[in-house]
């Protein structure tokens, strides 16, 4: 008898129960159930039997250094010196003893006979699956819809337009309510300021009268031989231009105070 003869059995009792047990690498509480693919019923994309499972922790299982899915299961076993077959026999064994209270014996039965024997005798004693006959079960029946009604939107309905109307009429007078409690204010204009008009003839006669200066110097000395005279004009010029930006500053502060 061969691995591949076995059925693919799913048993979540005997799953669950497998995970109470011992780490079979470290000896501490399992966290898991790692089904064994090497050499038995599985293969891609195709669980193996519930039956060849070991218990594991889950540093053993995936996450470790050690850990059977980083190093494969040749290695794994080999690393730790453990033989499926004597692990699917003890654990089976084991269970059968503890779920059911029985106790096979194998004479002159080899490994693969072994397993055979108390999976035959587990799968015995589990409860039947209810076969449900084709047909059988009763359908539900369906609500009779009329096949020509049309249910209109619920825009298009006369209560929706009805009060649609009423909600735009109140945010209409919530409008004007709060328009009347707050007029308008209109901001007056700089242009339309005298002071302002004032401050800006005295700062175009300053203008003119700084280029006036400038085009004076610029002519008496048209071709300077020193380039340090020269930069020291232009130095003046600057320090003349922010001294007027400052007293047109303070004359408008000034036109203001007196606005006040």
């Amino acid at each position: 008898m061969k691995y591949s003869d076995f059925s693919n059995h799913r048993n979540s009792s005997y799953m669950q129960w497998l995970r109470t047990q011992k780490c079979v690498a470290s000896g501490a509480p399992a966290e898991c159930a790692h089904h064994i693919r090497l050499g038995t019923n599985g293969g891609k994309g195709l669980k193996p039997s519930d039956y060849f499972c070991i218990p594991l922790e889950n540093d053993y299982h995936t996450h470790g250094l050690y850990a059977v899915h980083r190093m494969g299961e040749q290695s794994f076993l080999e690393k730790f010196k453990l033989n499926r077959e004597e692990l699917f026999i003890h654990f089976l064994t084991l269970y059968l003893k503890q779920s059911y209270e029985i106790v096979l014996e194998f004479d002159g039965l080899g490994d693969i006979e072994k397993i055979a024997k108390l999976i035959e005798e587990i799968e015995s004693r589990r409860p039947a699956k209810k076969v449900t006959k084709p047909g059988g079960a009763k359908k539900s029946k369906k609500s009779k819809v009329q096949p020509n009604l049309v249910v209109p939107k619920a825009s298009e309905t006369e209560y929706y337009q009805k009060a649609k109307e009423l909600k735009r009429q109140r945010d209409k007078e919530l409008r004007d309510q709060l328009s009347a409690q707050k007029p308008k204010q209109k901001t007056a204009s700089l242009k339309d300021n005298p002071f302002y008009q004032k401050a800006k003839e005295l700062k175009r006669e300053q203008d003119q009268k700084l280029r006036k200066e400038l085009k004076q110097k610029s002519q008496s000395v048209t071709a300077p031989k020193n380039i340090d005279h020269y930069e020291k004009l232009k130095e003046e010029q600057k320090i003349k231009a922010r001294e007027y930006r400052r007293a047109q500053y303070q004359k408008l502060k000034q036109l203001k105070s007196e606005q006040k």
